[in-house]
């Protein structure tokens, strides 16, 4: 009977080189495709907005008015569909008696629609002066809200983060 011998000479770098391309391996077959998270509906808690009310100057000629917005800082409340907020306003722009003043807005109701383009949102907040549009976007999961204004006549930017 014939007896063979085989004899493996394994350094240590080459164990580790081997057990890593078996780890590689292994974890390669396992690992899914990830993807940027989402929120099936992300209208669900509530949401702090920063404001700026873009339209000095030719908005208080278009409307005949002595007031104007500048910043508002909002909290929006997608559970009650309700806002509620603060905003700075310029009074009597463009006039030699010009002067600030801060509004608080008591919370008013709103309602929400799909809005003009593809993944916006449009809420319609009822004021005692009448109704007013955002349209929203959201991204970063549904933790973030792209905001502009749904009127022309007052445009203004924000950002909403969830709370």
């Amino acid at each position: 009977m014939r007896t063979i011998s085989l004899t493996i000479n394994i350094n240590s770098k080459t164990l580790i080189l081997l057990v890593s391309i078996l780890v590689a391996v292994i974890g390669g077959k396992n690992i899914r495709d990830s993807y940027a998270q989402t929120t099936a509906n992300p209208f669900t808690g509530s949401c702090g907005l920063i404001q700026n009310y873009n339209h000095f100057g030719w908005n208080t000629a278009l409307s005949g008015s002595s007031g104007n917005g500048s910043n508002g800082l909002l909290y929006i409340n997608f559970d009650t569909k309700t806002v509620s907020g603060i905003t700075n306003n310029i009074n009597n722009f463009n006039l030699s008696n010009t002067s600030e003043s801060q509004d608080i807005v008591q919370t008013i109701p709103f309602s929400i629609k799909n809005g003009p383009i593809a993944t916006t949102f449009t809420l319609s907040i009822k004021t005692v002066s009448g109704t007013f549009s955002l349209h929203i976007m959201p991204v970063n999961g549904g933790q973030t809200f792209l905001v502009i204004s749904g009127d022309t006549s007052t445009p203004n930017t924000g950002i909403c983060q969830k709370i």
